[in-house]
């Protein structure tokens, strides 16, 4: 097998498993959800992989982050994606909180792995086109 195969096949166990295991919610659910509630998925701060789809479901952008989906979507700052030109088309997020093997919550899950995760989430989506 090359390093090519395998990346693509790593790839695509990634993207089956998010796509078995990730929550869905509305761009309006992030813009109105209460950031002070950290029983709301939304507003938890915690690892994070996620992918925004316009209304067609086509997808938009791949992305993690360490932060809650609130902030992240909807912050001011240079690092928010409100004011990105894809945001104003998005319609819908998937996502799926990071967890270690051993299950327990982790707010610090290895920002490496959700780099590599992101990567292997864009690789299979590029594919999938």
């Amino acid at each position: 097998m090359t390093l090519h195969d395998a990346a693509l096949q790593f790839s695509k166990c990634v993207l089956d498993d998010f796509n078995e295991s990730a929550q869905t919610t509305t761009k309006e659910e992030i813009e109105q959800a209460d950031g002070r509630r950290r029983s709301n998925p939304i507003s938890e701060k915690g690892s994070c992989l996620y992918a925004a789809y316009d209304s067609n479901g086509q997808l938009l952008y791949v992305g993690e982050t360490g932060e809650s989906l609130k902030n992240r979507f909807t912050a001011d700052g240079s690092g928010s994606h409100k004011n990105k030109d894809w945001y104003k088309n998005m319609a819908t997020v998937k996502y799926k909180k990071l967890r270690p093997s051993d299950g327990k919550y982790d707010d610090k899950y290895d920002e490496r792995y959700r780099k590599l995760l992101e990567k292997a989430l864009i690789l299979a989506g590029a594919t999938q086109a």
